[in-house]
């Protein structure tokens, strides 16, 4: 579960440098695109980079959710998307082949 940021930009950007992916860990390297966000969460802002699998896993995920669990903060948290489609009971098979699991209907 996680609040609503205040103020949220996502940019796509392409590595200058070496980055870690906040979802799935993976470096992302230098010439690769990565999605970078920005955030203040409860008066504290944060920075995340996503590699493009986990942000489109991330906006796959949006999409699933229901308005009201996006504003209840039901919805899907940076660092935490892949936890997020673990406790579904449905996975889509887009998503299960990312991650190699065994699609849910």
């Amino acid at each position: 579960m996680c609040e609503l940021p205040a103020v949220l930009d996502v940019i796509t950007r392409n590595a200058r440098r070496k980055h870690i992916c906040c979802e799935c860990g993976c470096t992302i390297e230098r010439g690769e695109l990565y999605d970078a966000i920005a955030g203040c969460w409860d008066g504290a802002w944060l920075h995340h980079k996503q590699c493009l699998e986990c942000a489109r896993a991330m906006i796959v995920a949006a999409g699933y959710c229901s308005q009201w669990e996006l504003n209840s903060g039901g919805g899907p948290w940076y660092g935490g998307v892949w936890e997020w489609w673990r406790e579904r009971d449905l996975v889509p098979p887009e998503i299960a082949k990312m991650r190699g699991w065994k699609a849910k209907r």
